[in-house]
């Protein structure tokens, strides 16, 4: 059975379990870091210095999956 889990407004996963021995699932999510100054520079010149802000957005895809009796485990 498939299912559509939504964490916050910035995070998806979409899972589906074909088999009790095999899953597969897809995640999307996106992520932020605010950007600044480094604090207690060693000198002027990197004291005054500035970093920008960061934004990633990520895609997973994984499955897992077991065979002959649970004695061979794939997992990606």
């Amino acid at each position: 059975m498939a299912s559509i889990k939504i964490s916050l407004p910035n995070l998806c996963t979409i899972d589906h379990q074909f088999t009790d021995d095999a899953f597969v699932c897809f995640t999307y999510s996106e992520g932020f870091k605010s950007g600044g100054f480094p604090g207690g520079g060693a000198n002027e010149v990197i004291a005054s210095s500035s970093f920008d802000q960061e934004e990633a957005i990520l895609y997973e895809l994984g499955a897992k999956a077991e065979w002959f009796d649970n004695r061979l485990r794939f997992h990606v």
